[in-house]
């Protein structure tokens, strides 16, 4: 992108989480419209493991940008959905437990994620492998929201007591 002014940076760097606003508002829509979390969810972090890829292999600064800009779109579209299916598998203490626990594990990949990202450009002499670590990552966690159980079976429900009869 060349020699770029302190306030041209600046205005650059919001890009990604303004479009990442957009993306929160529409993915969280269509998964409303849907009632479907969890493939929404699979395919958005598809979609920032794919755009995180083109970001650490393309030769072109802006073309780069561009892939990180759907990153941002991406990774800020799944945030509502990762909580709501949070939301929706534990309730009470379990609830707050799991949101505490979630919570410490991001402020631990908060610690040691630029570290390792450093520590691998440093040895590397760029952040392409970095990038390909992220996109790894991306990839399992959208495996792993492609897969879940996030409805109880019929048979736990079951044994359940209606909702009426409780109140």
């Amino acid at each position: 992108m060349g020699d770029l002014s302190n306030i041209e940076v600046g205005f650059l760097s919001a890009i990604p989480p303004l479009l990442g606003v957009i993306g929160t508002i529409v993915v969280s829509r269509s998964s409303d419209r849907t009632g479907d979390r969890k493939f929404h969810l699979a395919a958005v972090y598809l979609l920032a493991a794919i755009a995180m890829l083109g970001s650490a292999y393309v030769a072109s600064p802006v073309l780069a940008f561009v892939f990180l800009c759907i990153v941002g779109f991406s990774l800020n579209a799944g945030n509502p959905l990762f909580w709501s299916i949070n939301a929706s598998l534990l309730t009470g203490a379990a609830g707050a437990a799991s949101i505490a626990m979630v919570n410490t594990l991001a402020q631990f990949g908060g610690l040691i994620g630029p570290w390792c990202i450093g520590l691998i450009k440093d040895s590397t002499g760029s952040f392409s492998w970095a990038l390909v670590g992220i996109a790894g990552f991306l990839l399992v966690a959208s495996a792993i929201a492609a897969t879940m159980r996030v409805k109880p079976r019929e048979t736990e429900l079951a044994g359940a007591i209606p909702s009426s009869v409780t109140h």
